[in-house]
């Protein structure tokens, strides 16, 4: 009877030491356990917003993304870190510290990079990429005597064709055509220009001269110009005018003159 009286006593005292170690494990860490609603903006050093940046709860899965105007809204734990990336530009950790409204600003990456091809989204290595992408340099090509900057491609870029249907003054761009014959009536098979970012035609392209042009890259298969989507389906060409340097002035003179004779004057009877 003593024995079992002995054995029930320590059996309750082990009971209530796990109990009681089991509360003081929770009342150490009140604060893990409760959540708060973040909202935040995302923008460069331009304070444009920046959509589909990722936003990241460190050392947990919960996650979300910017929207069209940069913003974002995630539950995360009090006093956790934000990790918020962006392509292309630095990443960065932020304390939320009990903060319900948070904006941050992200660096771009100016890191050095063996980029030399300008693609649909960015830039990449050369012998990285797996699709057709051909590129000019032009800083061989800006004295090439040439009246329109699409003459000076021609015979460059495999695959794509040039042709000058007119030599009127004024009229004398030449028609492009990647991967496909030159004829009108077929349609118009030229391809998307995209200058600096912005969407252009040929023709503006045919009037900038060559020494404001960095390089070219012309895309020419559907997986470089899936991310234009029926507008690329002609090609796509990319052209990265220089950028100006702060503190350097340049000036530069080109000056061409040409004379157009027809090779053959028929002569006329008089009327009289």
């Amino acid at each position: 009877m003593v024995v079992r009286i002995f054995f029930l006593l320590q059996f309750l005292l082990l009971a209530a030491g796990i109990r009681l170690q089991a509360q003081v494990k929770t009342d150490n860490n009140p604060i893990s356990s409760k959540k708060m609603l973040v909202e935040g903006t995302v923008r460069d050093k331009q304070l444009i917003p920046l959509t589909g940046a990722s936003v990241l709860e460190k050392g947990s899965n919960r996650a979300t993304m910017t929207n069209d105007k940069g913003e974002f809204k995630l539950e995360v734990n009090q006093n956790s870190t934000l990790v918020v990336s962006f392509a292309g530009f630095q990443t960065m950790e932020v304390n939320v510290k009990n903060q319900q409204q948070i904006t941050v600003q992200l660096e771009e990456d100016m890191n050095p990079m063996d980029a030399v091809v300008v693609i649909g989204y960015g830039s990449n290595k050369k012998s990285n990429l797996t699709n057709s992408v051909s590129t000019v340099d032009f800083k061989k090509l800006s004295n090439t005597p040439q009246s329109s900057t699409l003459n000076i491609l021609s015979g460059r870029v495999p695959g794509l064709s040039v042709m000058q249907t007119s030599g009127s003054p004024g009229d004398d761009n030449s028609e492009l055509s990647i991967r496909g014959a030159l004829n009108p009536q077929l349609g118009d098979a030229s391809p998307l220009v995209i200058i600096d970012g912005v969407p252009s035609t040929l023709k503006d392209l045919g009037t900038i001269t060559p020494s404001q042009i960095a390089n070219i890259s012309v895309l020419k298969d559907a997986s470089s110009t899936a991310i234009y989507g029926a507008r690329g389906a002609n090609g796509v060409i990319l052209v990265t005018t220089t950028i100006p340097k702060k503190g350097k002035l340049k000036l530069g003179l080109n000056s061409y003159y040409g004379v157009q004779q027809a090779t053959y004057l028929p002569k006329f009877v008089e009327s009289w």
